[in-house]
Order: structure tokens, then C-alpha cells, then sequence
């Protein structure tokens, strides 16, 4: 559904509710993470889940992504997510119960 949308240049938003997430490889607790053609570019699917580009802002990361230049307060990573690691998806995009 997710990568689907995506693929087809749907403007959709889903929030996935999960237990973690690789950055740039690099395992982290999660609990949530949201996902949509603007805010995680380069949306792939995976052999183990799916893949994107993701942003946040360098003091949650580890040390390596805090020496990286941050731009507008956010540092871009490789997010990887395991479908095993999900437990809930929401399509929450704004048309999904239209009046």
C-alpha cells in the first residue's frame, strides 16, 4: 500500500508505528516515523522492508552524523526499515473520509 502510493506519485501520508530503524546502518529505537514523497524521498522497497531518504535534526543522532553539516537544522541519513519491525500503518492523508 505504502510503497504503492508512493511509486505512483500519490500525495499520501502514513505514519508507521514500529519498534526501530536503521540510520545510515546504524541501529535506533523508534517508535513512529513518518512517511510521505517530501518528507522521506527515494522510497524504495526491500528484500527486508523498505528503504528512504530521511531528515532529523543532529542532536538525536549518534557522533558520526553530529560532525556532518546540518542544513535548515536537519541532517539527511539512509533510513532503513525492517517489515518485521512494524506493527501498524495509518494512510492519514487529509482526503481519506471526504465530505
Amino acid at each position: 500500500m505504502v510503497a504503492s502510493a508512493l511509486e505512483q506519485g500519490e500525495t499520501r501520508h502514513f505514519q508507521i508505528a514500529l519498534v526501530g530503524y536503521f540510520l545510515d546502518g546504524r541501529p535506533y529505537p523508534a517508535d513512529g516515523l513518518a512517511v510521505n514523497s517530501t518528507n522521506t524521498p527515494n522510497f524504495i522497497v526491500t528484500t527486508e522492508g523498505f528503504s528512504c531518504d530521511g531528515f532529523f535534526p543532529p542532536d538525536i543522532l549518534d557522533r558520526k552524523h553530529r560532525s556532518e553539516p546540518a542544513r535548515a537544522g536537519v541532517v539527511r541519513v539512509r533510513v532503513d526499515v525492517n517489515e518485521r519491525d512494524v506493527w501498524a500503518i495509518q494512510d492519514t492523508r487529509a482526503d481519506i473520509f471526504p465530505g
